[in-house]
């Protein structure tokens, strides 16, 4: 594996402008087809899977990304469910033989490392959305397709 971060997509490349104004490689496969929820989202999961693919551009997730935007979904979910676990009992519980740390400390702390780490690939935080830049698009005239009739 080369050292470094790993190679940025070609169509993010692009999305940002091409910063580093490096020849764009022109035969990259394009993946096609648009991106549908898998089955096992739990209802919370689903939430954040409606919340992040109606806020975000439709051009930036295909078909191909489903397993990571879903891994990422469950990921929130299960996080949710720790840290309301957490808070319902408490960062240490209290037991006959002494305290122990509540397990749930420990799936909280994993789902969010591992939220952390797709949102950065996904787009989804801040910093990695600042380096998006979608193309420009169009604004269409009021008077729309009036222009270029004869009557």
């Amino acid at each position: 594996m080369p050292p470094g971060p790993p190679r940025k997509p070609t169509v993010l490349k692009a999305l940002e402008g091409n910063p580093g104004q490096y020849p764009l490689p022109e035969n990259e496969p394009v993946p096609e087809g648009s991106i549908q929820p898998t089955k096992y989202l739990d209802w919370y999961a689903q939430e954040v899977w409606d919340r992040i693919t109606t806020a975000m551009p439709d051009e930036l997730y295909y078909r191909t990304d489903e397993e990571q935007l879903t891994a990422y979904c469950l990921a929130v979910s299960q996080y949710r469910e720790a840290a309301l676990n957490v808070q319902k009992e408490g960062a240490v519980l209290y037991e006959d033989k002494g305290s122990r740390v509540n397990p749930w400390l420990n799936v909280q702390d994993k789902q969010a490392m591992i939220m952390i780490r797709l949102s950065q690939q996904l787009g989804l935080d801040p910093a990695s959305r600042a380096r998006i830049v979608m193309p420009e698009r169009k604004k269409e005239s009021k008077f729309g397709d009036l222009v270029g009739r004869t009557a």
